[in-house]
């Protein structure tokens, strides 16, 4: 049951109540209607109306106002006022409410002669009866509006637009005031009720009420984005009905989120972080809880012969510069949030088939989502040792060693005969420096695998400066001079690694080629490498914790990096250049067309777009190559897409490796892509 009612009053014998709905709310009863009569009223604006808004604590109040003579007071100038109170959570439509208001004052009247109030008894059973002819409807989004303390403002309203007023009633522009009168604009002279009752101010034109404003409230400044037409709108503006709004919810690491509409759209879109507050006219934006941002990486493992099986290997990777290992079940890897952007070393540990590998990686900079490895299977090195292990070969063994320990023995106690008056004359001019050496049993043999090491330092660069330096205690301790060539080159590759450590400027490079004599090709590659890009040198973090063969790929890669740079920075600009030259060749030809009088006006004819290659036919003419000159026969770039290029460039600066690519005529389209994309990772 409706608890909407009607409040009459009026100047019946001085200002009184005349009529209350019983079902109406106490709190209501007492706040709604007050003596709107002016002190000096005029009596010209005697039959004249008009209609009120207002709110009260538990809903909001429609009036309809007639300015009429108090009859038992002499004929004095007063009003009358028939009020319809509807609850918080209910509603009518504005044209029922203007048809009840009415019907009201129609039936009113005829207890009444010529607007003298007070000379008839009325029957106050039709008041119920016309209100239960209307069906209240349920409010969503219901809300109260307090009232201000000013005196009524009023507004000029054209006939259509008064149950537009009645249905949105919460304006912002009206909470100053006690109520709202609308008086019909035909009504705009000096004679209208205006004169007989209080009304403080015009703001007819302060209202747009076919669009009325709200104010924007963004609970999150720092997550929250919102646009009206690509261009960013602050906390606490203004917006209208009509305003299409752009929401982005956005955060470091996280999936951006983005809403499109009008603040009505954008609430029946997600109610729980967007809130319309008709009462305060505010436009509520909340937060929400972003997706972490994730990226899938597939760890796909080859060797030569085609896909490795899983079992044969392991994967692990752990964050640069971490000690905590991570182990790959399934050859995929998630990264998330910050992850995605920091570095990552992914290794393979071939176990006992193939040479382990390792890279570093970028999760964003992986565009295609995959990261590829072909391993190297390991050389099968003295399989005689198999053999060794055999029952005969151990019997064998003891047997040669029983025999070499009675041969030593018979030696110790019956030592050969030695003429010690034969000395040679080399031997007697000998002076105690320069006698031969031999080993002594006391001397400490070098590691077993320093030759190895050394070797493998001036063809990979891989040593540590430290490590380097372990083996020159060992060379120094030592008296073979077969050792002499290799503690030489030993010292060469410390001062090398010494000078790259501690070099500071280019000069420093130049000082190496000079200081160090008998370098070899490798080292004299490195040098030159460093000192004709030292700018990129210099950049690169950690340089003395890194194998040289590192900084070597690292300088190779910024270059290679910067270099494309600079080739799509042309492009582009190439294509701007283009582009602006097309635009003034067109300008050029219409004005020589108007010159000509020419009434037929050519069409302007756009050069067709060149048909891009299909990944098929790119790849049969990979497939072609057989000399770098191909390269330029055989492609046309405007027919690329931007990964066919990247393929390309792939194959360009890496073209000898792509040569002994075997068999890459017959190779399926996927994995001849793949073998390409490892060539950018071989050194």
């Amino acid at each position: 049951m409706s608890n909407a009612g009607i409040i009459i009053q009026g100047t019946k014998d001085g200002f009184k109540t005349l009529y209350v709905s019983p079902q109406l709310p106490e709190t209501d009863k007492m706040s709604i209607g007050y003596d709107i009569r002016l002190s000096s009223p005029s009596e010209n604006a005697i039959s004249k109306q008009c209609y009120g808004i207002s709110f009260s604590p538990g809903g909001k109040v429609y009036t309809i106002y007639r300015a009429m003579y108090d009859g038992p007071r002499n004929m004095a100038v007063g009003f009358l006022g028939i009020s319809l109170f509807i609850p918080a959570g209910q509603k009518l439509s504005g044209k029922q409410i203007q048809e009840l208001l009415n019907e009201l004052m129609k039936t009113y009247l005829s207890y009444t002669i010529e607007n003298k109030l007070g000379i008839q008894p009325e029957d106050w059973s039709f008041i119920e009866v016309t209100l239960q002819k209307y069906v209240f409807e349920k409010e969503p989004n219901p809300t109260t509006f307090s009232q201000g303390e000013k005196d009524a403002a009023y507004i000029f309203y054209a006939d259509t637009e008064l149950p537009v007023y009645f249905k949105e009633i919460y304006q912002s522009q009206y909470k100053n005031y006690r109520q709202i009168l609308l008086v019909n604009e035909k009504e705009r002279h000096d004679n209208n009720i205006l004169s007989a009752i209080k009304g403080a101010e015009d703001i007819t034109h302060k209202v747009d009420i076919e669009n009325p404003t709200y104010q924007l409230c963004i609970q999150d400044t720092k997550t929250i984005t919102i646009k009206v037409e690509n261009e960013a709108i602050e906390d606490k503006q203004e917006i209208t009905r009509e305003t299409k709004l752009h929401v982005e919810y956005s955060k470091l690491y996280h999936i951006p989120q983005t809403y499109t509409g009008t603040y009505e759209e954008l609430v029946k879109t997600d109610p729980s972080i967007f809130k319309v507050d008709h009462s305060e006219r505010k436009f509520i934006v909340k937060s929400q809880s972003l997706k972490i941002n994730k990226k899938e990486l597939v760890i796909n493992v080859t060797d030569e012969d085609g896909v490795v099986k899983r079992e044969d290997i392991s994967i692990t990777f752990n964050k640069k510069n971490s000690a905590e290992s991570f182990s790959v079940p399934n050859s995929t890897i998630i990264f998330d949030g910050e992850g995605i952007t920091q570095s990552w070393i992914i290794h393979i540990n071939g176990r006992k088939k193939y040479a382990s590998a390792s890279r570093v990686i970028v999760p964003e900079d992986e565009l295609y989502g995959s990261v590829f490895f072909e391993l190297k299977k390991r050389k099968r090195r003295f399989p005689i040792l198999k053999k060794l292990n055999s029952p005969g070969f151990v019997l064998l063994g003891i047997l040669a060693l029983i025999m070499g320990l009675v041969a030593l023995a018979i030696t110790t106690l019956d030592p050969p005969y030695r003429n010690d008056q034969s000395t040679t004359k080399e031997e007697v001019n000998q002076s105690p420096t320069q006698s031969q050496t031999t080993h002594s049993s006391s001397a400490t043999f070098p590691d077993p695998n320093l030759k190895r090491a050394i070797e493998s330092y001036v063809n990979g660069m891989d040593l540590s400066l430290n490590k380097l330096n372990d083996y020159r205690e060992q060379l120094e301790n030592h008296p073979d001079s077969s050792y002499n060539e290799i503690y030489t080159r030993l010292i060469n590759a410390i001062k090398l690694r010494s000078a790259i450590n501690s070099c500071t400027d280019k000069e420093d490079i130049q000082n190496a080629y000079t200081n160090i004599p008998g370098l070899l090709d490798p080292q004299n590659d490195l040098l030159t490498l460093i000192q004709n890009n030292f700018e990129i040198f210099s950049k690169i973090d950690n340089r003395s914790g890194l194998a040289l063969s590192t900084i070597q790929y690292k300088i190779n890669d910024i270059r290679d990096k910067e270099a494309k740079k600079i080739k799509a920075d042309k492009l582009r600009n190439e294509r701007i250049e283009q582009g602006r030259q097309l635009a003034e060749d067109a300008v050029k030809a219409t004005r020589h067309e108007s010159l000509d009088n020419n009434p037929k006006k050519q069409p302007n004819i756009k050069p067709k777009a060149p048909q891009i290659y299909s990944l098929e036919e790119f790849a049969t003419l990979i497939k072609r190559i057989e000399v770098r000159d191909d390269l330029d026969k055989l492609f046309e770039e405007a027919k690329m897409s931007d990964t066919e290029k990247n393929y390309y460039n792939i194959i360009k600066d890496n073209f000898s490796k792509f040569l002994k690519i075997a068999g890459r005529e017959d190779l399926p389209t996927t994995r001849l892509f793949i073998r390409i994309d490892l060539l950018k990772h071989q050194f």
